[in-house]
């Protein structure tokens, strides 16, 4: 496994002059090696990858494990305003030492790439139920939706709104049992230009619950797509919530018009951006109905 180094503002500039100005205040990578090392990886330390940048498991010369996500020049071309943002809003999350968001330890510029170092989870969620979703149950399910909505009650709290929050936009620390949410690169906050209530991740997050129910219950991929899609779309919840096999056997009556009204969220604000923030707030804090809960899975990362 790679040993991190550590890289000065001076061989940031001396490196990187084709890199926006902007990009070359990232914060030095404190306590690691000075040694000049690759600004590669091999196949095994792969985590994965997104639109946005590929990651990468490190190790640190006291020999911590961390995850290194690399941001390389051609997708920086593409929209540096991105990578800007995310990095203004790891280093403003870091602060808030709130234990659903990611650990962002610093970042760095080396070769053709800005790398942002974060805290390593066991496994994204995503690839958690695709390995385990044969072990996945109403408890479990309930889990995760009890910790996804605490994290947009705290979104709502400081103002953010995620605007990515999807299972692959999470990892699983299984010791703990919790879910972290990674990918701040779309985040916005308040005085953003693009900035929208922290509510409107409710419509994206109730479309991933419901269509993991679905997939729990045994329906294929395709099936639970239109299905997720027609809840975002439906007018009649007491019909949709009459339709029994559209949800696991064991899940609340509560749980389910949590999950209709979010889905619905958007259309809410669309009709009176007051009401969509009473229910939003409505729905976070009636959360306490996802129960009751158990660990998720075991499997490796």
């Amino acid at each position: 496994m790679q040993t991190l180094p550590s890289v000065t503002y001076d061989q940031h500039a001396q490196l990187n002059a084709p890199l926006p100005k902007r990009l070359h205040s990232l914060d030095k990578f404190h306590g690691f090696s000075v040694e000049s090392k690759p600004a590669t990886f091999t196949k095994e330390e792969f985590i994965g990858s997104g639109c946005f940048g590929s990651v990468f498991k490190a190790k640190t010369i006291d020999g911590r494990q961390v995850a290194v996500k690399r941001i390389s020049k051609d997708q920086l071309r593409y929209d540096c305003c991105l990578a800007e943002r995310e990095k203004q809003n790891l280093e403003y999350i870091s602060s808030l030492n709130y234990q659903h968001f990611i650990g962002y330890l610093g970042g760095y510029v080396i070769g053709a790439n800005v790398q942002f170092v974060l805290e390593l989870g066991d496994i994204s969620l995503d690839k958690l139920l695709k390995l385990k979703l044969h072990e996945m149950n109403t408890h479990r399910f309930n889990n995760i939706a009890y910790q996804a909505l605490g994290m947009v009650a705290f979104l709502d709290s400081i103002g953010m709104c995620h605007n990515d929050l999807y299972f692959a936009n999470m990892v699983y620390f299984h010791s703990t049992d919790l879910i972290k949410l990674i990918d701040f690169e779309r985040s916005t906050l308040p005085g953003d230009d693009d900035h929208e209530s922290p509510f409107l991740d409710l419509g994206l997050l109730a479309g991933a619950l419901f269509e993991l129910q679905l997939s729990i219950k045994g329906y294929d991929k395709a099936y639970a797509m239109r299905k997720k899609i027609e809840l975002s779309s439906t007018s009649n919840f007491d019909n949709f919530l009459r339709r029994d096999a559209l949800w696991l056997d064991d899940l609340n009556e509560q749980s389910k018009y949590s999950i209709m009204a979010a889905g619905n969220i958007r259309n809410i604000f669309r009709k009176s951006p007051k009401a969509g923030e009473t229910k939003g707030k409505e729905i976070v804090k009636g959360r306490e109905c996802f129960s009751p809960r158990a660990h998720l899975p075991l499997t490796e990362s």
